[in-house]
This record gives C-alpha cells, sequence and structure tokens, in this order.
C-alpha cells in the first residue's frame, strides 16, 4: 500500500501545475518546477525513465536513482554495497515484459530483476562495452546500442534471467535506437550516420550523410511516425519518405543568428513530444526549443521571463500523465505539465457521411486517417489532410458501406499492416490495405464455429494473441491462429456472465477482463489459453 500510495504522488504532482499553450509565435510562460529541495540527484542526468509500475529512474553519472514521489533511492556501488554495479556511470535504461530493468553503463551491462532485487551483471563480450542506448520492441527482443556494436537478445525472452545471451549484429559506435513498423529498427549513430535495420532479411539500410561529421546522435519517432534526427552541432532534421530510397530526403532546421523563431542551439541532446500540441520538445545546449512545426519558441535562462532555470538540457522525457521531465546538466531535475487544452468540436454533417447519424460508438487512427464507427449506420474514413470523408468508396463495396452493422472496436495489430474493424452483427473484418484484389476479409460465425457475431472490444496482448470481447463472452486467438471461446466466466453467484466490454493486459502480463453485470475477471498469464480458468472480482467478493 505504501508504494501504491507514493507512485500516486507522482500522478498528483503531474496534475498541479502550470499553464501552456500551443505555439502561435507569442512569448508564452511555462512554469519549470523542480523536485522538492531535499531530493538531491548526484550529478547530471543523462536520461529520465517511467517504468510499468510508475516509478520514474533517472540515468545518472553517479548511480541510477529511482523516484517514488517521496524519496529518491541510489544505487551504486561505494563503500557499504562494493560492485553493486559494474560502473556507476549510467547511460541508458529499459524495462522489459518480465519485470525486470537493464541498466546500460559506460563499462558493461546490467539487469536488476524487480521482484528480487538482484542484479546481474555478467554478459559476456558486453562486460567491458560502452552501453549507449538500449530499446526493448514489443515482441521482448533486447537491442543494444554499444560504441562499437549493435547487439540483439538471441533467445526466447519468456527464459530464466542467467539464460539470456547476446549475438552482435553490426559493428558501429550507436548512440540512439528506435523501433520502426514491420520489425525494423532506426539506428543513429556518432558519426556513422543514419541506418534502418531490416530484421526479417538481416538487411541494413544506409541513408547519405546528413552533415560533415554524419551524425545521427539523437533519434526521435513522434505520434505520427515521423523521423527527427537530433544531431551534435549541426541542427535538426526530419526524414521525408523514410522507407522510399528513391523519394527519401532530409529537411535541415538550425539555429539562425538574429531569427529568435530558429532553433536555440545546433547542439541536440534529446527529443520529446508534447502529447497535448503535438509540438516538439528539444534539449540542446543552450536551453529548451519548442517546435510547432514551423517556427521555434525558445527558452533560456538568459530571457528571465520564460522562466527556464538552467541551460543544458541532456534528457527530456514525457511520462504516461503527458508531464514533461527535464533533466540538467549538473544533476537538476525540473518538470512542466501542458495544460490550457483546447477541444474543437466537428460535426458529423449528413453531407458529409451520407447519414444524419452522430453517434460515434468506436474511433481509431490508423495511417494517420481519423476511422470513425457509427451506430448502425457503418463507419467513415476520415482524411485528416483533406478534410474529406471519401476513402471508405475506394476500398469497400457497397453491402459493407450499407449495412446497418455498428463498429464498436478497432484494432491495429503490432506486427500487421492491417486493421481489424469489429462489427456488432457480422464477427469481424480485417482491412488489408496492400492487397488491392481482396482488401477486406471476414472471420464469423457459422464459417468460423462459435465465432462471435456481435463483438464489442478487441485487444491485443504482448504475446501477438488477440482478445475478442462479445455478447457471447470471451474470444481468444492466438499468435499461432488457434482460435478459443468462453462464454462461462462463472460470477461469484454462480451466474454466467456472457457479454464481455472491455479487456486489458497489466504490467504483469495479467489478462483483465470488463463484463455487464459480473464485475472483472483475471486471467493469469501462467495460463494455457486452450483451457484457462478465471479469477473473478466484483462488489459482491466474500
Amino acid at each position: 500500500m505504501e508504494n501504491i500510495q507514493k507512485v500516486s504522488l507522482l500522478f498528483i504532482l503531474s496534475l498541479l501545475i502550470s499553464s501552456f499553450q500551443n505555439i502561435q509565435g507569442k512569448e508564452h510562460k511555462i512554469e519549470f518546477k523542480s523536485l522538492p529541495p531535499y531530493i538531491n540527484i548526484p550529478t547530471d542526468v543523462q536520461q529520465i525513465y517511467q517504468d510499468r509500475d510508475g516509478f520514474i529512474w533517472f540515468a545518472t553519472r553517479n548511480g541510477v536513482c529511482r523516484f517514488d514521489g517521496y524519496e529518491l533511492e541510489i544505487i551504486k556501488s561505494n563503500l557499504y554495497t562494493p560492485g553493486a554495479l559494474s560502473s556507476n556511470d549510467i547511460l541508458a535504461i529499459q524495462e522489459d515484459y518480465q519485470h525486470r530493468l537493464w541498466i546500460g553503463t559506460s563499462y558493461g551491462l546490467n539487469m536488476l530483476d524487480k521482484k528480487s532485487g538482484k542484479i546481474q551483471k555478467e554478459f559476456g563480450a558486453l562486460n567491458n562495452e560502452r552501453v549507449q542506448s538500449i530499446l526493448i520492441t514489443k515482441d521482448n527482443t533486447i537491442w543494444l546500442g554499444t560504441g562499437s556494436s549493435l547487439y540483439k537478445s538471441n533467445n526466447d525472452p519468456e527464459q530464466s534471467n542467467t539464460s539470456i545471451s547476446f549475438t552482435k549484429v553490426r559493428s558501429m559506435d550507436v548512440k540512439s535506437l528506435v523501433e520502426a513498423p514491420n520489425n525494423q529498427i532506426w539506428i543513429g549513430t556518432w558519426s556513422d550516420g543514419l541506418y534502418r535495420y531490416i530484421t526479417a532479411t538481416d538487411s541494413l539500410v544506409s541513408y547519405p550523410a546528413i552533415n560533415p561529421l554524419n551524425s545521427a546522435y539523437f533519434l526521435f519517432q513522434d505520434s505520427k511516425e515521423q523521423i527527427w534526427i537530433g544531431t551534435w552541432g549541426y541542427g535538426l532534421y526530419k526524414l521525408h519518405h523514410p522507407y522510399d530510397q528513391e523519394k527519401a530526403y532530409f529537411e535541415k532546421f538550425a539555429h539562425e543568428e538574429g531569427n529568435s523563431n530558429s532553433l536555440i542551439h545546433n547542439l541536440i541532446y534529446s527529443i520529446s513530444e508534447d502529447s497535448s500540441t503535438g509540438n516538439l520538445w528539444i534539449g540542446t545546449l543552450e536551453g529548451l526549443s519548442c517546435f510547432n512545426g514551423k517556427d521555434f519558441l525558445n527558452y533560456t535562462p538568459n530571457i528571465p521571463s520564460n522562466g527556464l532555470p538552467y541551460n543544458e538540457i541532456i534528457s527530456i522525457f514525457r511520462d504516461r500523465t503527458g508531464t514533461m521531465w527535464l533533466g540538467f546538466l549538473g544533476g537538476r531535475v525540473y518538470w512542466v505539465r501542458p495544460q490550457n487544452l483546447q477541444f474543437n468540436l466537428h460535426q458529423l454533417s449528413h453531407a458529409s457521411v451520407g447519414t444524419a447519424c452522430s453517434n460515434i460508438q468506436g474511433l481509431t487512427v490508423y495511417k494517420n486517417d481519423l476511422w470513425i464507427g457509427l451506430e448502425k449506420h457503418s463507419f467513415i474514413i476520415h482524411d485528416r489532410t483533406t478534410n474529406s470523408n471519401s476513402k471508405r468508396e475506394k476500398a469497400f463495396n457497397p453491402s459493407i458501406l450499407q449495412s446497418e452493422y455498428t463498429y464498436y472496436s478497432f484494432l491495429k495489430p503490432r506486427h500487421k499492416d492491417e486493421l481489424w474493424l469489429g462489427s456488432y452483427g457480422n464477427g469481424v473484418y480485417i482491412y488489408h490495405p496492400e492487397e488491392s484484389g481482396k482488401p477486406l476479409s471476414n472471420m464469423r460465425s457459422p464459417e468460423i464455429p462459435h465465432f462471435p457475431n456481435f463483438i464489442y472490444c478487441m485487444f491485443e496482448d504482448n504475446r501477438q494473441n488477440v482478445y475478442l470481447g462479445s455478447t457471447t463472452g470471451l474470444s481468444i486467438l492466438t499468435k499461432e491462429g488457434k482460435f478459443y471461446h468462453y462464454n462461462n466466466l462463472l460470477s461469484p453467484q454462480g451466474q454466467y456472465s456472457h457479454s464481455v466490454y472491455s479487456i486489458t493486459q497489466d504490467s504483469l502480463n495479467n489478462i483483465w477482463i470488463g463484463t455487464d453485470h459480473s464485475g472483472i475477471f483475471r486471467i493469469n498469464p501462467t495460463q494455457d489459453l486452450s483451457n484457462c480458468t478465471f479469477s473473478s472480482y466484483s462488489i459482491n467478493n466474500k
């Protein structure tokens, strides 16, 4: 309970502060808040990270620190804990799906098992490597960027801690790693430029040199899957058409003397995105630049009115509540939550969607288009670039568009370029945009025995199994293509619950199921999906 209270404070803190408006060429005040004065971070904050339990971690040059909202716990080697870490100079932190915290240091890789508190430091050839970047992909593969090579874990991520080993993929000085769609990895280097690694073919795509040093120091993929490159002294670059070698080109944004709307400095340490406005936050040698795609709004201690306390921002991180954390040279950490969000009302007119219905039941973004499920009037695809709704007529036949099915749920599988549409009446439609001959397939009953036709929700877990909630209970489509159906979710009252409205997964890999009248149910992550038993939770539990 104490830990729950401490983690909750992080959420409460993030809701208390400041105002921030969309950048429109005017000066806007951000109130930067510091941690309490009794929180003493040892030295430079080289990375900020939030784990699955909500704790904030700071990678410093003198140990790794965990902040719980009240206190700071420092893990490092010293007189009292000699050999706790292979090095106190912490460069990178990431958590995998097994509750293990991977810590990259200037002298080897460390792994903290959060359940047992034990730290593993022996990883063969990595023991002497400078581990500068860590990436845990959606399939739980661990990628490491070191001062000499790119590595990846080469065993089943579900195996025990001691069995994990790594294989060298390529020789290069890797500074930054970002996961791309379709099992690809973006690689930023110190002086070897930008690369894209395709795991399926074990091939490396290189891009032309972007500056005299060929620096691709920090990579960032924004919410629109646009690739941004922060360089060591040569400004900010945006990569257009990143997956088309013939069309790809770089757009440069650099500091211009006398232009207050340009990047504040060309040496870039870190980049993040403000979820409330979509603006980039860029940490540089001389302060903070906020970029709306056209102009930069700059914050520096040299301008007292804008409130930035220090200039050299080594790390920027956005946590799950939208709070922006800034780590400065010297161990200082400040945070701010952008607020004053403005909502625009978009009416669905009869002329634009072909129906007078404005009762929206499902909503998702796919390939930058807004997919909207309407009550008993099929769905529309809203092109946010042209502000039109004509795309669906080109992809779907009239019988689908004119149906009275309601679409409550949409699902974009992590490792497939397709979109699932859960209908209320005809099962699941799967849209394959690359298959011009047959872009739409359908899973339903009676073609698939016991398959639910009336879908309320869909969810994909971190093992690529898909769960369907419907009027007839819970259905599971495994990664291997097997189908299981359960309509016997037994409540504490001995009654069967049939309708499932919501499904999610927690940080311990438990699957949670919300029902209509019988509370919630849990599937233990170790269960065989072909023979599930369910733990029940409701107000009637004794």
